[in-house]
């Protein structure tokens, strides 16, 4: 475990914010809790799905993360893109044929539809 690092009322872990599992990482600038969760996976070709409904997410605060040889999520290169939008629930993360199998990692910040 990281040090500890008191922000307002709550009580965080400096040293532990990138994790698979779900972190509270602070506030959000309307006061709800602000989440971080890293997700892993492999792109296809095409349109990937990555449920996160379990997440209950209200708002995407920000999205970031690198696939294939550190080309960042949300990029274009010479009529090739990887790009990430969220819908319903649903990451939907649109690889260039490239780009298909390549393993990626998305940092999610987000606040929750029950806080």
């Amino acid at each position: 475990m990281g040090r500890t690092v008191k922000m307002q009322d709550d009580t965080y872990i400096a040293n532990d914010l990138y994790s698979t599992d779900e972190r509270i990482i602070g506030k959000w600038i309307d006061g709800k809790t602000l989440y971080r969760k890293v997700i892993t996976g492999t792109l296809v070709d095409g349109d990937l799905d990555v449920d996160l409904t379990s997440l209950n997410i209200y708002e995407i605060i920000k999205v970031e993360g690198f696939c294939g040889n550190q080309r960042p999520l949300n990029f274009y290169l010479s009529g090739y893109y990887v790009s990430t939008r969220f819908n319903d629930g649903h990451m939907l993360i649109f690889a260039s044929t490239p780009y298909a199998n390549h393993n990626y990692k998305m940092i999610l910040d987000y606040t929750k539809t029950n806080d």
